[in-house]
């Protein structure tokens, strides 16, 4: 878990070190919301945002943080702490299931 501001630089940090099929998943406090990026090729990014919003969205590095800083401001807009998962070779449509381990 860690303050919502300090999220962008944790996802920057790591979203160049995934390897192909890895996640990270990011979820509010209460994890009734998320926002997950999956890694589907060497230079393809998938953003899915679930929550009061669902939408896929489809591009590299730069554009999945610029998307991910809107969607944060979507989907966790009161909250000041979200807790932050990355997952190895996982299917990111069928994430709500399983087991979460820390960054």
């Amino acid at each position: 878990m860690l303050e919502k501001h300090n999220l962008m630089i944790e996802v920057r940090r790591n979203i160049d070190a995934l390897k192909v099929g890895d996640l990270i998943d990011i979820r509010s406090y209460k994890r009734n919301r998320s926002v997950v990026i999956y890694r589907e090729e060497e230079d393809k990014y998938v953003l899915l945002e679930k929550g009061f919003y669902e939408q896929e969205v489809i591009g590299d590095s730069q554009q999945m943080l610029y998307t991910l800083k809107r969607s944060i401001k979507k989907e966790f807009p009161r909250s000041n702490k979200v807790r932050i998962y990355q997952h190895e070779m996982a299917n990111p449509y069928e994430i709500s299931g399983m087991r979460r381990g820390k960054i």
